[in-house]
């Protein structure tokens, strides 16, 4: 109805409403949770598309593109925030160029779809049925959220951690698998705790770069266990000890806590030999 005047309005509407909710966002966010942020961006999205689909006040329909770029940059800024706190240093850039990626192939895919409904039935009823995939998407937002509870202190303990190890046997840094052998003497009637302990600290290890894990029970004494780990390389070793933050330390030191013997847990590392088969046993 309005032609190119009018198309510029309504993107000079959205392009409008995105910078001044970048703007106050910083405001937004210290009066609501990420989760209540993005809660009420999909609703006011619900609201813009049926706008649009079945509105045709141009005054109207403006004014909800103002509030519907507003949501959208609290959005995206919101999940940006979200990736960024919830990782480590050394993982942040990998992390968050997988989200974009994800989020990129989202765009498409969704683009893609709304183009084909769009053209079998009609611009409305893709806007309608785009609507309505938002709000099946809300009850979600209850079970999945973005951030839960106090985050974890991701700040770098590799300082506070032990020095690199002493090792007497030359290694270069591509020499490996390495194998990590951790020895625990705990007090028999706590194994379930320890056991339960060691488990978030599996998680720890994985995460930095192991690429196996176990904990095993010396069967003629009930007070020794022993954890291993396998990692690729004596380089990617000395990685995953820098990778450690506070919060890691804080797992490390849980479990360590139930060790009994003199000192710290007993810690021996391997590396793996190759072997002639003609030779082998």
């Amino acid at each position: 109805k309005h032609g190119a005047l009018g198309y510029g309005l309504l993107n000079a509407s959205i392009g409008a409403g995105a910078v001044i909710g970048a703007v106050s966002l910083p405001r937004v966010r210290a009066r609501l949770s990420s989760d209540q942020i993005i809660a009420a961006a999909s609703v006011v999205f619900v609201l813009t598309l049926l706008v649009m689909a079945f509105i045709h006040q141009t005054a109207l329909v403006v004014a909800v593109l103002f509030l519907g770029g507003f949501a959208w940059t609290s959005t995206t800024s919101t999940f940006n925030i979200a990736v960024q706190t919830c990782a480590p240093a050394w993982v942040q850039a990998r992390l968050l160029g997988a989200y974009q990626m994800t989020f990129q192939a989202g765009m498409a895919i969704g683009s893609a779809v709304w183009g084909a409904v769009a053209e079998r039935w009609s611009t409305p009823a893709a806007l309608t049925v785009a609507a309505a995939g938002l709000l099946a998407g809300l009850p979600l937002a209850r079970r999945y959220r973005v951030i839960t509870g106090n985050l974890a202190d991701l700040s770098s303990a590799a300082a506070l951690a032990r020095s690199d190890p002493s090792v007497v046997v030359p290694l270069r840094p591509e020499d490996g698998p390495v194998l990590i052998s951790i020895r625990y003497h705990i007090d028999p009637a706590q194994t379930q705790e320890f056991v339960s302990a060691i488990h978030e600290l599996k998680s720890v290890r994985l995460r930095d770069g192991a690429m196996r894990w176990g904990l095993f029970h010396d069967a003629s004494d009930p007070t020794r266990f022993v954890e291993n780990f396998l990692v690729e390389s004596w380089a990617e070793y000395l990685r995953q000890r820098k990778r450690l933050t506070v919060s890691d330390l804080a797992v490390r030191d849980k479990v360590h806590a139930f060790h009994q013997g003199e000192g710290n847990p007993r810690i021996s590392r391997f590396i793996y030999t190759p072997t002639n088969n003609r030779n082998a046993v």
